[in-house]
């Protein structure tokens, strides 16, 4: 079977795209499938601010990532330049540019060579979000 990578793209505050790929990754988890990235594009990546603030529901989904990540080792990876443009500072980024990073350390600065290198090896992709 080939691994799964979960494609988030929609903003974490409004719109339950999280939660919803939070239940296909904890469904997948339960079937044993191969979950090796969790993606964050587009409005996503502002999942990975820190420190990370209660959502309109108890839910803080950047921690919830974040405990599911270290369970199952599955790397979070969020596009650096939508980031960036979105006000969500890496520490390499900060460091280089001499700004303070607000960057979860739960979170990895990637990008969408990183993506597509996964598809490129057989990966499959499922997108939740616009």
């Amino acid at each position: 079977m080939p691994s799964i990578i979960v494609h988030v793209n929609a903003d974490p505050l409004s719109t339950p795209a999280h939660l919803s790929a939070i239940r296909f990754f904890l469904a997948c988890q339960a079937e044993k499938l191969d979950v090796p990235m969790v993606f964050f594009s587009g409005d996503a990546v502002r999942i990975a601010i820190s420190p990370t603030v209660p959502r309109s529901t108890a839910d803080d989904l950047a921690n919830q990532w974040a405990k599911i990540a270290a369970r199952s080792n599955t790397q979070l990876s969020v596009c650096t330049s939508a980031a960036v443009r979105r006000g969500v500072i890496p520490p390499d980024e900060a460091e280089v540019r001499q700004w303070h990073s607000n960057w979860h350390p739960a979170f990895y600065a990637g990008s969408l060579a990183d993506l597509s290198q996964m598809l490129a090896e057989g990966a499959k992709l499922i997108r939740f979000g616009a």
